[in-house]
């Protein structure tokens, strides 16, 4: 199954969504209900990773247990950063259905430091909670 000019099948990919730069998305819903904004505050998420974690898998497990697909998108608006559109689908893997998540770059992107990151992220519109959290994911 393809969708403008991406094949989007080579990992067993069923149904999607795209996000294009911070403009749009589109909505083809499947997984858990989505959650209300705040509805994790007080409940812990462990992650059992004992050979590391991937971004792409995080963000596609907690859209798997209910976190917005528009949140996702919506925190990148706050930053300067363009040529690129998400992709949320799902992936059936062993009778396994999952959530999938992936960034599309459409156009080069420039070399980012560590330095040149924490200037973005210092200086985007990012709420303080979120920015003090991904300063110190990067860190």
């Amino acid at each position: 199954m393809g969708h403008e000019g991406h094949e989007h099948d080579e990992h067993g990919a069923q149904g999607h969504e795209h996000a294009h730069g911070h403009a749009h998305m589109h909505e083809h819903g499947h997984g858990a209900p989505e959650l209300a904004r705040g509805a994790g505050a007080g409940h812990v998420l462990f992650l059992d990773a004992p050979s590391g974690l991937a971004g792409d898998m995080i963000i596609a497990a907690l859209v798997d247990l209910g976190v917005p697909r528009k949140a996702i998108a919506d925190a990148l608006v706050g930053l300067p950063v363009t040529g690129y559109h998400l992709h949320f689908g799902t992936r059936v893997r062993s009778g396994v259905v999952a959530t999938a998540f992936e960034v599309h770059v459409d156009e080069g992107q420039p070399a980012r430091t560590y330095g040149s990151i924490r200037a973005m992220l210092e200086a985007s519109a990012l709420a303080p909670a979120i920015k003090t959290r991904a300063l110190g994911t990067f860190r």
